[in-house]
Formats: C-alpha cells, structure tokens, sequence
C-alpha cells in the first residue's frame, strides 16, 4: 500500500511518474524492508524459471485435488449418514 500510496501522492501533486521512479521506489521498500535488490539480470533464464515454476504449480495442484477428494468423500460420508439416521426412524 505504501508504494502505490507514493505513486498517488506524487500523481495529486502532478509529478511525473517515470520509470526512474517505480523503480526507486521499488527498490527503496525492498531495501526498507531487508530485501535483496536484483542489481542484474540474475543467473536464472527464464525457461528455467518457468521450468520451475510449472514443478512447483504441480505438485501444488496435485495437493489440492487430493484434498478436494478427501472433503468430497466427507461429505458424501455425512451425507450417507444423515439417509442413514432418516431411514432409521422410518424403520
């Protein structure tokens, strides 16, 4: 919020906003905030990274599909058993 709070002050104030200052900015709350800035182009290509990434979506996606089936199941089970107990006092 800060950052984009000091991109609309400077906007009310009809300041420029440039790249120079996105960046500044971007880099001085990383810095606030004892983040590493990236001073170059890094060591990672962007095909690794994107290599990387879809690794990482997919074992995300498989957890979340297993536990989609796990509450589905729970809710078949609480359904069965509420048909159980409805049976049950017709009986």
């Amino acid at each position: 919020m800060l950052f984009l709070d000091s991109a609309e002050l400077r906007v009310k104030e009809r300041r420029d906003l440039t790249l120079d200052f996105w960046r500044n900015n971007v880099d001085a709350l990383l810095n606030f905030q004892n983040k590493n800035v990236l001073r170059d182009a890094g060591h990672i290509s962007n095909k690794q990274m994107e290599s990387h990434v879809s690794e990482i979506y997919d074992e995300f996606a498989l957890r979340r599909k297993n536990q989609e089936a796990i509450d589905a199941d729970k809710a078949d089970m609480e359904e069965l058993r509420q048909i159980e107990q409805e049976v049950g006092r017709r009986g």
